[in-house]
């Protein structure tokens, strides 16, 4: 899966500036009916085992059951994070925010939360249902989230792979394996046909074989299949979406791939560490890799007196990966952005020990962005 990551710079002139992370523009047509985060929005005076998880974009709380847990997270790399790390999710984001709490769920103990079911997807036969997942046990059957029954839909696993389920139609079974490893997940009907992604690539697919109403019943269920077949692992970000028809692109999944950026920092990013909070926000991303910064670079890049912003090339990137892997851009609106082609900077030199460095022109607001794609 390409990711591509971004920096923004915002900048005033001839007043000062501040940094941000770009979110990307969210898919205008796709809204989150409901969210759960997995515990950072939970309420913390509650004990563990018995916080409410809350739904952030709507009013479906879910209750816990046999006292689920949550925890800070991991994989393969380390700590588990979402980039962009500030981002605040609203009803029409596609973008996960960062992530450093997940629910832990042990078969042994019957946890899980529930509430009712939700028919979002009522008058509308195109929705979704996505998390992540790094479920340990891959033998037999396992609920990851249901949302009700004669109707519902969910994702699981099956006979040892990721499977979608519609009930009343029956499985679809997917060809990628739990490994304990974060993944992220999604069932989507896109117009009457059923697909199911991992870690943003369209796995398996099927037709749904006539109209169906997707009115669920029972329960809306995370760790389990309506309180039966209960996940051995963790689960994140939990969210039901709807779209208009035709409208759906993979673009519009949660789509980062934890370990994703990892094995492209190793490569390239002089030594250091994936998990650690290099630009000093509070947020120990290594987001800096997508940047290709040394050490002791902040997210304020800011200007000096000639209107030049200057990013730092600590890595391996060569100045001839302008343009592929990363490119500076600039915009009004932060809808629409130009590209600054490689004789309009002031400096790109190859890394370690390189930078590149663009002068600002013009007069207003203006918004200037380092996108990197290493993948």
């Amino acid at each position: 899966m390409n990711t591509a990551q971004n920096k923004l710079l915002k900048i005033i002139l001839p007043a000062s500036c501040f940094a941000s992370f770009l979110v990307g523009n969210a898919h205008a047509t796709v809204t989150n009916v409901a969210y759960w985060r997995g515990g950072e929005n939970d309420f913390p005076e509650a004990p563990q085992g018995s916080r409410i998880t809350v739904d952030i974009a709507g009013s479906n709380n879910l209750q816990p059951w046999n006292k689920p847990q949550s925890t800070p997270g991991y994989n393969q790399f380390g700590p588990y994070y979402l980039i962009p790390a500030n981002y605040t999710v609203g009803v029409n984001a596609t973008r996960a925010p960062g992530s450093s709490v997940n629910w832990a769920f042990d078969p042994g103990a019957e946890n899980t939360f529930f509430g009712p079911p939700i028919n979002a997807n009522a008058g509308n036969a195109n929705w979704g249902i996505q998390c992540y997942d790094a479920t340990q046990d891959a033998n037999g059957q396992r609920g990851i989230v249901f949302n009700g029954t004669d109707g519902g839909y969910g994702l699981f696993v099956y006979n040892g792979f990721y499977s979608g389920i519609v009930n009343g139609v029956g499985i679809l079974q997917g060809t990628v394996a739990p490994d304990g490893n974060w993944h992220n997940i999604a069932l989507v009907n896109d117009n009457g046909v059923v697909k199911l992604f991992i870690d943003g690539v369209l796995n398996v697919s099927a037709p749904l074989g006539g109209s169906k109403p997707f009115t669920a019943n029972d329960y809306f269920t995370i760790g389990s299949a309506k309180f039966q077949n209960f996940v051995s692992g963790s689960i994140d970000e939990v969210r039901l979406f709807t779209f208009e028809v035709g409208a759906f692109e993979p673009e519009d999944l949660l789509d980062y791939v934890p370990g994703a950026y990892a094995s492209w920092a190793t490569a390239n990013a002089g030594g250091q560490t994936a998990n650690l909070d290099w630009d000093n926000d509070g947020v120990p991303n290594g987001v800096e890799y997508f940047m290709n910064a040394a050490p002791g670079f902040t997210a304020n890049p800011g200007l000096d007196g000639s209107n030049k912003v200057t990013w730092i090339n600590g890595g391996n990137i060569p100045r001839t990966g302008y343009g592929t892997k990363f490119m500076v851009q600039t915009s009004s609106d932060l809808v629409t952005w130009e590209d600054v082609s490689d004789s309009g900077l002031e400096d790109n030199t190859s890394g370690p020990g390189g930078s590149l460095s663009y002068i600002v022109t013009g007069e207003g607001k203006q918004f200037v962005r380092l996108k990197v794609t290493p993948n």
